[in-house]
């Protein structure tokens, strides 16, 4: 959720005036964002499928959260880690767009627009940041895949598959945008439109994300309420069953009482009397 935070401030800074300021912080949260909301699913649904495949195979499998938070922190540490080399080598800067135009003045002068846009000197950054992201986006599309035979109580395989086709295609419309705006050289359409256009991609984008995948967060507490805590799984020929832990009969610990009292009074007897001994005993007590 984080993540989802991150994008749509990215986003808002790409339609405002650009600045020096605003143009590199919208680099880092942009990709910064986008890498926060992918890589903990990413984690999460290969921890649990790592556990579903144990379970078919009856093994056991121990879960270390430390290990989870520390593997997406690492893997997320990879777009800071580009996001400082973009910043240092080649940062995004406000650029000036002169455009001339058809209409004058009172004074029968041309008049000239003047727009603002962020750009690096180099485009290879722009190809690396779509490298990423469809990698992350390939990556979950096959967790997805495998995630489809889980069980109903831990199987968002379709949600997840919905959220990463969603974002796909906004990353396809994210490219092409790129790809129509270096082709363009007229001043038809400018910069910084160009830029706007790309702010709302990501702002709509985030948007489905959330009520798409992570809705169930804010339902997380209703939802507990209701359906109480989930139980174990079992697998059964090999598929995934819910397993309801019975509960103890009535008079269940007496008989446990009695059978430690049985086993205590033939280790006191040194094997010397029989379990029908122990029972007449029993009765000449009670009598």
């Amino acid at each position: 959720l984080l993540g989802q935070l991150f994008i749509p401030l990215g986003a808002l800074l790409l339609a405002c005036t650009p600045s020096k300021g605003t143009c590199i912080t919208s680099v880092w949260l942009i990709n910064v964002g986008y890498t926060l909301v992918l890589v903990p699913t990413l984690v999460r649904v290969s921890a649990l499928i790592k556990v579903l495949q144990a379970g078919k195979k009856f093994r056991r499998v121990t879960v270390d959260k430390k290990k989870l938070v520390k593997t997406s922190i690492g893997i997320s540490a990879i777009a800071a880690v580009f996001c400082a080399l973009w910043t240092g080598l080649d940062p995004m800067i406000p650029q000036e767009q002169l455009i001339l135009t058809d209409e004058a003045n009172d004074l029968g002068e041309t008049i000239v627009e003047v727009s603002y846009y962020c750009k690096s000197e180099s485009n290879a950054w722009f190809w690396f940041v779509f490298t990423w992201q469809g990698l992350l986006l390939a990556s979950g599309s096959a967790l997805a895949f495998q995630l489809r035979s889980a069980p109903k109580i831990v199987n968002d395989s379709n949600k997840l598959a919905f959220m990463l086709y969603s974002s796909f295609m906004f990353l396809i419309l994210r490219l092409a945008l790129l790809v129509f705006s270096r082709s363009l050289s007229d001043g038809s359409v400018t910069q910084s439109t160009l830029g706007e256009i790309s702010s709302i991609f990501w702002s709509i984008d985030s948007i489905v994300n959330i009520c798409i995948y992570f809705n169930k967060f804010f339902l997380k507490a209703e939802s507990s309420k209701q359906q109480g805590r989930p139980g174990n799984f079992g697998y059964n020929n090999g598929q995934a069953t819910p397993v309801v832990q019975p509960r103890p009969a009535f008079g269940h610990e007496e008989e446990k009482v009695e059978e430690t009292e049985m086993s205590q009074a033939r280790c006191s007897a040194c094997g010397s009397h029989s379990l029908q001994d122990y029972h007449s005993a029993k009765g000449s007590e009670g009598s």
